[in-house]
């Protein structure tokens, strides 16, 4: 999925499950910022809490003070298709960011048996992530003021990003694997009903390690919202309907979400509601969404539809993490920063069921 599903997908849920404006933003703000959150860059910061320091709780965010490139290791969980495609091919890369945050496996039990697929997850399925988002509810319920409440939704932002992303990449692996190789065969956009095969099977990479990650070798087509598709391995042909499948996903989320305001059994009407509202805004054709005026035109489609606000740039981090941000000296980051890299670590931690995983 894209930044269509992960923020406007995500807070017109949110809103309409009943939170308010500010943390539905946030919700959606932290499920977007997964994919956003692509910098491998150590930092040089003199406010690194001592709980991260000690390691006592498993973290493995700090390194020791004699590396000249800084102290701070940040818990990556995105990448950017243009500049990170080296890191890609890392096993290292794959572990702690493409499988985790993207392609999550199913349970530890799948993955003892060396199952890396992700599988479309429910929120009561016994899954990896379903078991996560449940430890963030009662993290939610617990919240004693303001400041722990919205901590816990950041939290519960990245999770329904990874939740999410079950549907998407549903079948693949986030790792170098033979189990990713699909071939498209067929591609229509579901807002016009067009073949538009020949235009996706011309993105797709074309670099053979790069295809078979992830579904790097059917390109974008499972992030799309308005697109059906079919692809083939081994001669077996797989089909798939973005809008209905996201649409499943986004019931979820919303069960998910009213259940956090207290209220555990939702009626037809509000599903037929949150069904309509994701439909009518996933018929929307665009091509890359990174793109400013692509960007508007989305959250123009999204306002007229919902009357609803919508406001996403991800540069905005940069002033709420590194308020004083120095390039020649060591320089403080916010609580809120230190708060998701705890949360994204701490999701690393469970993972793979111990401390400091990345210092295999």
């Amino acid at each position: 999925m894209d930044i269509v599903f992960h923020y406007f997908a995500v807070k017109t849920i949110a809103l309409e499950a009943g939170f308010e404006e500010d943390d539905a933003q946030q919700i959606a703000k932290y499920s977007q910022f997964v994919d956003d959150n692509n910098s491998f860059k150590y930092r040089t910061l003199n406010n690194i809490p001592q709980d991260i320091k000690d390691g006592d709780l498993g973290y493995d965010l700090y390194r020791s003070s004699s590396l000249p490139f800084g102290e701070f290791d940040p818990a990556t969980t995105g990448f950017s298709d243009n500049t990170d495609l080296v890191h890609l091919e890392l096993e290292k890369s794959q572990k702690f960011i493409v499988s985790p945050f993207h392609f999550v496996p199913f349970n530890k039990s799948h993955m003892d048996k060396n199952d890396f697929k992700t599988h479309e997850a429910t929120l009561e399925d016994d899954s990896f992530i379903s078991n996560q988002l449940n430890l963030a509810k009662t993290e939610f319920n617990a919240a004693k003021d303001s400041v722990t409440k919205k901590r816990a939704l950041m939290r519960i932002g990245m999770l329904l990003h990874v939740f999410a992303d079950t549907y998407a990449h549903a079948l693949f692996s986030g790792y170098q694997d033979d189990c990713n190789n699909f071939d498209i065969e067929l591609v229509t956009n579901n807002v016009t009903d067009m073949d538009v095969s020949k235009k996706y099977k011309d993105a797709v990479y074309k670099i053979a390690k790069l295809a078979k990650i992830g579904h790097g070798g059917v390109g974008h087509l499972p992030d799309l919202t308005f697109i059906s598709y079919k692809m083939k391995k081994y001669g077996i042909f797989y089909e798939r309907n973005n809008s209905s499948c996201f649409i499943k996903a986004g019931v979820e989320i919303f069960k998910y979400l009213k259940s956090l305001k207290g209220i555990d059994i939702v009626n037809i009407d509000e599903i037929n509601n949150i069904t309509g509202k994701l439909n009518r805004g996933f018929m929307f054709e665009y091509n890359d969404p990174e793109n400013k005026d692509e960007f508007d035109k989305i959250k123009a489609h999204w306002k007229n539809l919902t009357n609803y606000n919508y406001s996403y740039d991800k540069n905005e981090f940069n002033e709420i993490f590194f308020p004083e941000y120095s390039y020649i000296t060591s320089y403080p980051a916010s609580e809120e920063y230190y708060a998701f890299n705890r949360y994204a670590n701490k999701f690393l931690i469970d993972l793979y069921g111990k401390p400091q995983p990345r210092r295999d």
